[in-house]
């Protein structure tokens, strides 16, 4: 079963995000990296990448449900951990909703800048401060979006 929300609901959101990481990135920028430094650039290249990925890929995929098959801000990732396959749910959420004990991850966290964008199937290697983990992903659905969320 498919708990996915409509198609046209994720392309929607994806175009909020292009306005977010794109006409509005400094905005986004000032308030997340307020010292300009190393940091911001390697974020502000970040997210111009993951603008362009995003633009691309509204342009060129004909069925939104191919949309579905990678991990996108605001993407549920059920992860499996190798070679043990325990399993983890993640949320790539932004910053300001982020919630550790929710399992709500900032997508600019070392977990959440690796799974973005990455496909259902995908084995990638996390590194964290903790730990080098690799892990399979198994499942990526939509979640309802909070009122708001793209707004800063």
């Amino acid at each position: 079963m498919n708990r996915s929300l409509p198609e046209s609901t994720l392309r929607a959101r994806l175009e909020s995000q292009l306005v977010l990481f794109g006409e509005e990135k400094k905005k986004f920028l000032d308030e997340y990296f307020p010292v300009y430094g190393k940091k911001r650039i390697d974020i502000s290249h970040y997210l111009s990448e993951y603008a362009v990925t995003v633009d691309k890929l509204l342009q060129t995929v004909e069925d939104d449900t191919a949309l579905h098959q990678r991990v996108w801000v605001g993407s549920e990732v059920t992860l499996s951990y190798l070679p043990d396959m325990g399993k983890e749910r993640f949320v790539i959420e932004l910053p300001n909703l982020a919630n550790a004990d929710d399992n709500q991850i900032s997508f600019l966290s070392p977990v959440g800048m690796t799974l973005l964008l990455a496909e259902k199937g995908d084995v990638v290697t996390i590194e964290t401060p903790s730990a080098v983990v690799r892990v399979r992903i198994d499942d990526i659905r939509l979640t309802p979006e909070p009122f708001g969320a793209w707004m800063l």
